[in-house]
Protein backbone atom coordinates (compact mmCIF):
# COMPACT_ATOMS: atom_id res chain seq x y z
CA UNK A 1 0.00 0.00 0.00
CA UNK A 2 0.74 3.45 -0.66
CA UNK A 3 2.33 5.14 2.68
CA UNK A 4 3.14 8.60 1.63
CA UNK A 5 1.45 11.50 3.44
CA UNK A 6 -1.62 12.72 0.90
CA UNK A 7 -0.97 15.87 -0.50
CA UNK A 8 -2.35 19.08 0.57
CA UNK A 9 -5.16 19.37 -1.83
CA UNK A 10 -6.30 15.90 -0.60
CA UNK A 11 -7.71 17.78 2.83
CA UNK A 12 -11.80 17.48 1.46
CA UNK A 13 -12.55 14.31 3.60
CA UNK A 14 -14.98 15.03 5.91
CA UNK A 15 -13.80 12.34 8.05
CA UNK A 16 -10.99 10.22 9.07
CA UNK A 17 -13.40 7.13 8.58
CA UNK A 18 -14.02 8.97 5.03
CA UNK A 19 -10.53 8.45 4.26
CA UNK A 20 -9.77 5.35 6.04
CA UNK A 21 -12.81 3.75 3.28
CA UNK A 22 -11.02 5.79 0.48
CA UNK A 23 -7.94 3.84 1.51
CA UNK A 24 -9.58 1.09 1.79
CA UNK A 25 -10.81 1.33 -1.86
CA UNK A 26 -10.41 -1.77 -4.14
CA UNK A 27 -10.47 0.76 -7.23
CA UNK A 28 -8.12 3.60 -5.61
CA UNK A 29 -5.93 4.89 -8.13
CA UNK A 30 -2.34 4.48 -6.35
CA UNK A 31 -0.29 5.02 -10.35
CA UNK A 32 -1.21 7.02 -13.70
CA UNK A 33 0.22 6.47 -16.75
CA UNK A 34 0.29 8.15 -20.21
CA UNK A 35 0.71 5.42 -22.30
CA UNK A 36 1.23 5.46 -26.36
CA UNK A 37 2.26 2.81 -29.31
CA UNK A 38 3.06 2.99 -32.72
CA UNK A 39 0.32 2.06 -34.90
CA UNK A 40 1.86 -0.54 -37.27
CA UNK A 41 -1.21 0.03 -40.04
CA UNK A 42 0.46 3.26 -40.49
CA UNK A 43 4.14 2.18 -40.86
CA UNK A 44 4.89 3.46 -37.52
CA UNK A 45 4.41 7.14 -38.36
CA UNK A 46 1.41 7.49 -36.51
CA UNK A 47 0.67 6.67 -32.82
CA UNK A 48 -2.20 6.24 -30.13
CA UNK A 49 -2.05 7.55 -26.45
CA UNK A 50 -4.52 6.08 -23.80
CA UNK A 51 -4.49 6.64 -20.28
CA UNK A 52 -3.58 3.52 -17.65
CA UNK A 53 -4.53 3.66 -14.14
CA UNK A 54 -3.43 1.23 -11.93
CA UNK A 55 -5.82 0.23 -8.52
CA UNK A 56 -4.68 -0.78 -5.38
CA UNK A 57 -5.76 -4.53 -5.90
CA UNK A 58 -3.71 -4.70 -8.73
CA UNK A 59 -5.52 -4.47 -11.42
CA UNK A 60 -5.19 -1.93 -14.73
CA UNK A 61 -7.72 0.47 -16.11
CA UNK A 62 -7.19 1.54 -19.61
CA UNK A 63 -8.71 4.57 -21.30
CA UNK A 64 -9.15 5.46 -24.43
CA UNK A 65 -10.80 7.22 -26.83
CA UNK A 66 -11.07 6.27 -30.88
CA UNK A 67 -12.82 7.97 -33.64
CA UNK A 68 -15.35 5.28 -34.66
CA UNK A 69 -16.79 3.92 -30.71
CA UNK A 70 -15.48 6.60 -28.93
CA UNK A 71 -14.64 5.99 -25.41
CA UNK A 72 -13.89 2.36 -24.22
CA UNK A 73 -12.74 1.53 -20.66
CA UNK A 74 -10.67 -1.91 -20.29
CA UNK A 75 -9.84 -3.72 -17.09
CA UNK A 76 -6.79 -5.38 -17.10
CA UNK A 77 -5.87 -8.31 -14.63
CA UNK A 78 -2.41 -7.63 -12.51
CA UNK A 79 0.36 -8.73 -14.71
CA UNK A 80 -1.75 -7.59 -18.05
CA UNK A 81 -0.36 -5.17 -20.50
CA UNK A 82 0.38 -4.12 -23.56
CA UNK A 83 4.36 -5.16 -23.67
CA UNK A 84 4.70 -2.64 -27.42
CA UNK A 85 3.71 0.29 -25.34
CA UNK A 86 5.83 2.77 -23.46
CA UNK A 87 5.23 5.70 -21.29
CA UNK A 88 4.88 8.98 -23.24
CA UNK A 89 8.01 11.09 -22.38
CA UNK A 90 8.14 9.63 -18.30
CA UNK A 91 4.61 10.62 -17.74
CA UNK A 92 3.62 8.44 -14.91
CA UNK A 93 2.36 10.20 -11.89
CA UNK A 94 1.61 8.89 -8.31
CA UNK A 95 -0.68 9.14 -5.95
CA UNK A 96 0.82 12.01 -4.59
CA UNK A 97 0.70 13.94 -7.51
CA UNK A 98 -2.72 13.67 -7.89
CA UNK A 99 -4.69 17.26 -7.33
CA UNK A 100 -7.41 15.09 -5.52
CA UNK A 101 -8.31 11.68 -4.38
CA UNK A 102 -8.84 9.47 -7.52
CA UNK A 103 -10.60 5.79 -7.94
CA UNK A 104 -11.01 4.40 -10.87
CA UNK A 105 -14.85 5.35 -10.85
CA UNK A 106 -13.73 9.36 -10.46
CA UNK A 107 -11.30 8.70 -13.03
CA UNK A 108 -14.45 7.80 -15.22
CA UNK A 109 -16.57 10.66 -14.55
CA UNK A 110 -13.47 12.72 -15.11
CA UNK A 111 -12.66 11.90 -18.29
CA UNK A 112 -16.91 11.42 -19.62
CA UNK A 113 -16.82 15.31 -20.67
CA UNK A 114 -13.83 14.72 -22.91
CA UNK A 115 -14.76 11.90 -24.30
CA UNK A 116 -18.28 13.98 -25.33
CA UNK A 117 -16.06 16.33 -27.60
CA UNK A 118 -16.66 16.13 -31.20
CA UNK A 119 -13.40 13.78 -32.19
CA UNK A 120 -11.02 15.18 -35.07
CA UNK A 121 -8.15 14.17 -36.32
CA UNK A 122 -6.10 17.65 -35.98
CA UNK A 123 -8.61 19.22 -33.00
CA UNK A 124 -9.51 16.43 -30.76
CA UNK A 125 -8.10 12.74 -31.29
CA UNK A 126 -6.90 10.50 -28.67
CA UNK A 127 -3.96 12.33 -27.64
CA UNK A 128 -5.64 15.54 -26.54
CA UNK A 129 -8.06 13.25 -24.91
CA UNK A 130 -5.23 11.84 -22.73
CA UNK A 131 -4.08 15.66 -22.38
CA UNK A 132 -6.83 16.91 -20.79
CA UNK A 133 -7.87 14.18 -18.54
CA UNK A 134 -4.26 14.09 -17.47
CA UNK A 135 -3.98 17.56 -16.92
CA UNK A 136 -7.22 17.20 -14.80
CA UNK A 137 -5.93 14.67 -12.32
CA UNK A 138 -2.34 16.00 -12.02
CA UNK A 139 -0.64 18.48 -9.94
CA UNK A 140 0.54 21.48 -11.66
CA UNK A 141 4.13 20.48 -12.22
CA UNK A 142 3.05 17.50 -13.94
CA UNK A 143 0.83 18.89 -16.81
CA UNK A 144 1.74 19.21 -20.26
CA UNK A 145 0.75 21.02 -23.25
CA UNK A 146 2.64 18.69 -25.72
CA UNK A 147 1.27 15.24 -27.15
CA UNK A 148 2.29 12.44 -29.33
CA UNK A 149 2.07 13.20 -33.31
CA UNK A 150 1.35 16.92 -32.74
CA UNK A 151 3.80 17.82 -35.18
CA UNK A 152 3.28 15.51 -38.07
CA UNK A 153 -0.93 15.92 -37.95
CA UNK A 154 -0.10 19.88 -38.64
CA UNK A 155 2.12 18.95 -41.40
CA UNK A 156 -0.61 16.29 -42.53
CA UNK A 157 -3.24 18.52 -42.36
CA UNK A 158 -1.16 21.71 -44.22
CA UNK A 159 -0.38 19.32 -47.07
CA UNK A 160 -3.63 17.75 -47.53
CA UNK A 161 -4.98 21.15 -47.89
CA UNK A 162 -2.85 22.32 -50.30
CA UNK A 163 -3.41 19.07 -52.76
CA UNK A 164 -7.10 19.74 -51.98
CA UNK A 165 -6.97 23.45 -53.27
CA UNK A 166 -4.95 22.15 -56.20
CA UNK A 167 -7.39 19.80 -57.45
CA UNK A 168 -10.69 21.50 -56.16
CA UNK A 169 -9.96 25.11 -55.97
CA UNK A 170 -11.37 26.46 -52.72
CA UNK A 171 -14.07 24.06 -52.51
CA UNK A 172 -12.88 21.72 -50.78
CA UNK A 173 -15.05 18.13 -50.34
CA UNK A 174 -13.75 17.78 -47.29
CA UNK A 175 -13.15 21.53 -45.32
CA UNK A 176 -15.97 21.73 -42.98
CA UNK A 177 -14.77 24.51 -39.68
CA UNK A 178 -11.47 23.67 -40.86
CA UNK A 179 -11.08 20.18 -39.13
CA UNK A 180 -11.39 16.59 -40.47
CA UNK A 181 -14.21 15.85 -38.11
CA UNK A 182 -16.74 13.44 -38.52
CA UNK A 183 -20.42 15.16 -38.61
CA UNK A 184 -22.14 12.75 -36.63
CA UNK A 185 -18.66 12.79 -34.05
CA UNK A 186 -18.09 8.87 -34.66
CA UNK A 187 -15.48 7.70 -37.00
CA UNK A 188 -14.51 8.51 -40.43
CA UNK A 189 -10.69 10.60 -40.14
CA UNK A 190 -7.83 10.57 -42.47
CA UNK A 191 -5.09 9.72 -40.05
CA UNK A 192 -6.47 7.72 -37.57
CA UNK A 193 -8.49 5.27 -39.13
CA UNK A 194 -8.68 1.80 -39.18
CA UNK A 195 -9.96 0.46 -35.67
CA UNK A 196 -8.74 3.70 -33.85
Amino acid sequence: ADMAAPPPSWKSFSSCGEYVDFMQDPSRVVRLEWRKVRRQEHRGLTSHSWLEAQLVDGRRLRLELFGDIGLTETMLEPGRRNSTSEIYEGRAAESRDFQCPLTAERLRQIALPFAARPYSVTEYNCHHFVRDVWNSVVIDLLQRSHYPDRVKTGFLWGASESIGKLLFGDALPFSSGGSFASASGGGGSMVESGGH
